[in-house]
């Protein structure tokens, strides 16, 4: 195994460990709400695929198209703690079999386990009218200008 690789390898654990962290300390301290670190957690679980899939060649297989699994009536200011934690609990567990896989370099289970806590998070980011809107046939609204 290359040394760039095992830089790489390093880097998305490291990435993986600072989202474990966070999802952590959010739910000891009972800061479940806290957008900022809802955000950075979200922010270093994409960066972990990002470099994954260049470790590992994901960017030469053809992608799927993934579905946020959200209701249409979706608002995480409304969750109770307890749903709050059930979700950190779904991120937590995807977040460890990331970096177990990660450190088996099993590319392709890692890179899954870090989507779907990304997917988990991104929706507790989304707020409610753009988790209703239907993104195929949106239409935009065109101001005309007169000459």
């Amino acid at each position: 195994m290359s040394t760039k690789q095992e830089r790489g390898i390093s880097s998305v654990r490291e990435r993986i460990k600072r989202s474990q962290n966070r999802t952590i300390l959010q739910v000891n301290d009972n800061r479940l709400r806290d957008l900022n670190e809802i955000w950075e957690t979200y922010y270093d679980t994409e960066e972990a695929i990002l470099i994954s899939k260049i470790i590992f060649g994901g960017f030469d297989k053809p992608g799927k198209i993934r579905k946020l699994n959200a209701p249409a009536n979706f608002d995480f200011s409304r969750l109770s703690d307890l749903e709050i934690r059930a979700k950190f609990e779904i991120i937590g567990k995807n977040l460890s079999l990331a970096e177990n896989n990660i450190m088996n370099r099993l590319g392709n289970e890692t890179i899954e386990h870090l989507r779907i806590a990304r997917d988990e998070l991104k929706i507790m980011l989304l707020s409610p009218e753009k988790v209703s809107r239907k993104l195929p046939g949106t239409k935009r609204s065109r101001r005309r200008v007169r000459r």
